[in-house]
């Protein structure tokens, strides 16, 4: 094991206060102190330097320019005395440089008052009339809040006014302050406007530290046009002419039962931002806050706009249900005077999770129409720490370590690297079948965010989407507490440009796709994202093709019963001729040699026919093959009741490339005999179907073949005894055991390696035969027959999986496929001591590989389990029995990782490397 540890060595910062250095896996941005790493094996670090608030403020020549800050210890044991390696140890100077933060915060960035009133339009002077008296210009008071950063000194603060004179009398209070340590101190301003409206730059306050006078922040003042209002109290009584004139225009004249007109009582808000085209409706964003820390504090002011006294009231209005998380310092007042104002803090907890943006209503108790609604909204972070606890990601359903949420719960926990191998992506075929699982461990709905690393020019497009069967996008995934949600991968590559000569060779994929969660700060889930870019040799014109009926024939009864006698039983229902009478689907060769394919039909109710006698196409100059589809008359009479209740159907069939099993394409067959027959539709089934009828008898019909082929290979090997010449092999020519077999799964680095390190065990003619027997097997027809039968099956099962988009669909047929199939007498055999056929090796031999032929059988389980991520009872035994089978696939000398055998074999079997 390598162990890690970061110290403070550097004198010279020592006066600023502890410097907390910590070292981070660069993955899942969690501590670590101590690595094990296997052979070959790198991991990427980070080391993160956080300096508190309370330090302090360094010299200027300080600032800017190379510093020791400490170092990092490395320190290796010597794992035994028989190991040539001795113990390592390392160190590493950590060098940086120091830039001054801000020392305190404010709690606005700008303030808004209002202008000189301008005269509305309406109230222009009319003829006869006398003008009103010009507006007085009231002072306006406005205020914010300055909060010292350092929890242990006190700083002193001067907030200098920059307003040029010609806009507005600004006067602050007070304008020099000492702010205690931690706290935060009141600054108010009184302005009193020359202009109706002013948004320019250079109207600020500024706020700076005495003792850092470049550390400095700005408050934007704008003053905003208002209308001015008068009341008939303050206008002047018209002239009868004028009076006249109104009535003669269909004016009416103002008037009231008292002989004198009043305003409308009126208030106005204060503190918070007005929402654009609305004189109702306001609000105040107080952005992220830490969870646990002190609760945050907003001032909001009514003012009395009318000439009489006004009452208001203040309750909340929660848009969903959560945490009580918000009160003021008052509900309810009366403003006496115009212009009076009274203050209302708001108090918001910061030591609830579960809280939603809640309405704060002012209503006007002396005017039912002025109704004023605010809305509060504040978003709650938590430490990245603790990120684990809250949510998961889940990637090839690996399991997930139990941790205690702060509910009491069990949670998952992911610290290792997060990778999703897609295999050999083919150019311009779009894949979406792969994807990974969010997971929310706590008890109120989470949102995360989904991104990646792909520019916008690049040749590969990547899509997430809440499922495979069509793309649903989403801006942000909202993921409701206690549960899961899965996440799809749309991906289509293209060929690079003027890459043409170089088609041949395969391109690496690398993506990073990035979950990060708004409750977490600062933190990410990291999943890398790989694939291997080929050029695409097998081409279909089309991949799917449909079929319709125009109406369901009732054959005629013959004429009416006679009385008294029994109806005759309902004749049966009877399907028309469907339409087109065919489907012709072109096969062409795009390129890179000849091409080979095969088909393989699961349909019923149709009949797919390669029309050619010989499927090789030799080049792509060739023409193309084609094959036809047509409906099985006979099929469809015969069930015509359940296709008249189901309406519509649908079924596939597959094209394989038969010189690379992995490239192949589904072509979907619909039969829709309903209202909406040229409306395409997609088919999810819910529940077992009569095509998984059809693949469970292929599965038990290939497990009969499978089972009789290594009877008949292994009968004379396992009736031998270890005398026996049977399977003799002459002395010394081949290859020692298992530990040759294993080698050749590795890069020939690592098989030299492992030769070098382990003495082959004892040889054992039997066993050597037996491994030579396997590899010999390897090249007969009928075991390629019988492997691409099970590349066939596994790609069914994926293909009703994905359709159900869930396992629980397939894993029936899935747990009887796999466990039937690895029960075997040939994996038996390579079962070490626990084998019944044991006395195949020589006592002191412990194998525990698989030879290299055996190990696609195994690649394909886990290629199918790649597709479910979640994780549930119906698919857990199989990742139990992926588990036991990998173990028993890597050479003792080399620690077993499953990530190893992750990636799906090729259809090659000579070449045991892919």
């Amino acid at each position: 094991p390598l162990q890690l540890s970061v110290v403070e060595t550097a004198e010279n910062v020592r006066t600023l206060g502890h410097i907390a250095l910590e070292l981070l896996l660069r993955a899942s941005h969690t501590p670590v102190s101590s690595l094990t790493l296997a052979p070959g094996e790198h991991v990427e670090l980070m080391l993160r330097a956080d300096l508190p608030n309370s330090a302090f403020v360094p010299a200027q020549e300080m600032l800017r320019r190379p510093l020791v800050l400490g170092a990092l210890r490395l320190s290796t044991a010597r794992a035994s005395a028989a190991t040539a390696i001795d113990a390592v140890n390392d160190t590493i100077a950590l060098v940086g440089s120091l830039t001054r933060g801000p020392s305190f915060s404010l709690n606005v960035t700008h303030l808004n008052f209002n202008g000189v009133p301008v005269m509305p339009l309406k109230r222009a002077p009319e003829f006869g009339s006398t003008p009103p008296a010009a507006v007085a210009r009231v002072p306006q008071n406005e205020s914010f809040y300055i909060r010292n950063l350092s929890k242990e000194r006190e700083i002193e603060v001067q907030v200098a006014v920059d307003v040029p004179g010609h806009i507005a009398s600004v006067h602050v209070a007070p304008s020099q302050v000492f702010v205690p340590a931690d706290q935060s101190v009141h600054i108010n301003v009184q302005v009193l406007p020359f202009l109706s409206r002013y948004s320019g730059d250079d109207a600020t306050l500024r706020v700076r530290e005495l003792s850092a006078p470049d550390c400095e922040t700005c408050v934007q003042l704008a003053l905003v046009e208002k209308v001015a209002s008068f009341s008939p109290k303050e206008a002047v009584a018209p002239s009868p002419l004028a009076s006249a004139i109104r009535m003669s225009n269909g004016e009416p004249s103002c008037f009231s039962l008292d002989g004198d007109g009043e305003a409308a009582a009126r208030l106005a808000l204060r503190g918070v931002a007005s929402v654009r085209g609305s004189s109702r409706r306001y609000e105040v964003n107080l952005g992220q806050q830490n969870f646990g820390t002190e609760g945050v504090q907003w001032e909001l002011r009514v003012e009395n706009l009318s000439a009489r006294p006004v009452r208001y009231r203040l309750f909340t209005m929660s848009t969903e249900e959560g945490e009580e998380w918000l009160s003021f310092s008052r509900t309810s007042g009366t403003l006496q005077e115009q212009h009076e104002t009274q203050v209302v803090t708001l108090h918001c907890a910061t030591d609830k999770l579960e809280i939603y943006p809640t309405y704060v209503v002012v209503e006007n108790l002396d005017n039912t129409d002025d109704l004023k609604t605010v809305l509060i909204s504040m978003e709650m972070v938590v430490s990245r720490v603790t990120a684990s606890n809250y949510y998961s990601v889940i990637v090839d359903g690996k399991a997930p370590q139990a941790v205690a949420t702060p509910e009491g719960r069990a949670a998952a926990t992911r610290d290792s690297d997060l990778s999703l191998d897609l295999g050999d992506v083919y150019y311009g075929v779009l894949y979406v079948n792969r994807s990974f699982v969010v997971e929310n461990h706590s008890s109120m709905p989470l949102h995360f965010m989904i991104s990646h690393n792909l520019r916008r020019s690049a040749c590969t497009e990547l899509n997430f989407s809440l499922s495979n069967l069509s793309l649903k996008l989403f801006s942000s995934l909202l993921v409701p507490p206690a549960s899961s949600t899965r996440v799809y991968l749309h991906v289509r590559t293209s060929a690079p440009p003027g890459a043409s000569a170089k088609l041949d060779e395969p391109e690496k994929l690398q993506v990073d796709v990035s979950v990060s969660c708004h409750l977490i700060k600062d933190s990410h889930k990291l999943i890398r994202l790989s694939a291997t870019c080929r050029p695409p040799h097998l081409g279909l014109s089309h991949t799917d093709v449909e079929f319709c009926t125009p109406r369901l024939e009732v054959p005629s009864k013959g004429g009416q019963h006679p009385a008294g006698s029994s109806a005759l039983p309902s004749p049966p229902l009877r399907i028309a001729r469907l339409e087109p009478a065919q489907q012709v689907i072109a096969v062409s060769n795009l390129g890179g040699g000849a091409l080979s394919y095969a088909v393989r039909s699961s349909c019923c109710f149709f009949i797919v026919r390669a029309d050619n006698a010989e499927p090789s196409i030799l080049s792509a100059d060739e023409p193309a093959h084609t094959i036809t589809v047509t409906p099985n008359d006979l099929a469809i009479q015969q069930h015509a009741a359940f296709i008249s209740k189901a309406r519509y159907v649908e079924e596939h069939f597959t094209v394989y490339n038969r010189g690379d099993l992995n490239e192949h394409k589904q072509v979907l067959v619909r039969l829709s005999c309903g209202q909406q027959q040229q409306q395409s539709f997609s088919y999810a089934p819910s529940k077992p179907i009569y095509s998984t009828s059809v693949l469970e008898e292929e599965i038990l019909s290939f497990l009969c073949s499978f089972k009789s082929f290594w009877e008949a290979h292994l009968a004379d090997l396992l009736s031998a005894d270890l005398g026996g010449g049977g399977g003799q092999v002459s002395g010394g020519s081949s290859s020692s055991g298992l530990t040759s077999c294993c080698c050749a799964m590795l890069p020939s680095a690592e098989a030299a390696a492992t030769a070098a390190a382990e003495p082959p065990p004892p040889s054992s003619s039997l066993s050597t035969a037996l491994l030579d027997r396997c590899e010999s097997i390897a090249r007969n027809e009928t075991y390629r027959e019988l492997w691409f039968d099970f590349r066939h099956i596994t790609d069914e099962l994926v293909f009703y999986g994905m359709k159900a988009q869930t396992s629980h669909f397939v894993s029936p047929l899935a747990n009887l496929c796999y466990k039937m199939l690895f029960r075997n007498d040939v994996f038996d055999v390579f079962n070490g001591s626990l084998s019944k056929h044991r006395r195949l090796f020589p006592p002191g031999t412990e194998p525990r590989s698989f030879p290299p032929p055996l190990l696609p059988w195994v690649k394909q389980l886990s290629y199918f389990l790649m597709h479910f991520p979640d994780v549930h009872s119906g698919i857990d035994p199989l990742r139990r029995l992926e588990t036991n089978l990998l173990s028993r696939s890597i050479p003792a000398s080399i620690p077993f990782q499953p990530e190893m055998l992750l990636c799906r074999s090729s259809s090659k079997m000579s070449q045991s490397s892919r």
